[in-house]
């Protein structure tokens, strides 16, 4: 699993943040990032990737039971971001 993870990841250009979560299985990693890609475009996961390891990995406040809705909220809260910016462009 730990290839197709890779492979994964590869495909889509996304951050292996992930990795840094030992506790993490890599068939979990998988199948995480591949819900979210259902969802989401790699850039939007890529950002909240980003937001994760700032936010939580540097600081020691990885919570399993919570990783994948977080990720999608981070996600959600990005994606509105844009939805904002654009709005906000389009008024001036």
């Amino acid at each position: 699993m730990r290839e197709d993870y890779y492979k994964l990841i590869l495909r889509y250009s996304l951050s292996d943040t992930l990795s840094l979560i030992e506790e993490l299985s890599f068939s979990k990693k998988y199948e995480l990032i591949k819900d979210l890609l259902k969802v989401f475009p790699p850039d939007v996961i890529n950002r909240s990737l980003y937001i994760y390891h700032e936010q939580y990995i540097k600081i020691n406040r990885i919570n399993l039971k919570y990783l994948k809705n977080l990720l999608k909220n981070l996600c959600m809260s990005i994606i509105l971001d844009i939805k904002g910016e654009k709005n906000n462009a389009a008024r001036t």
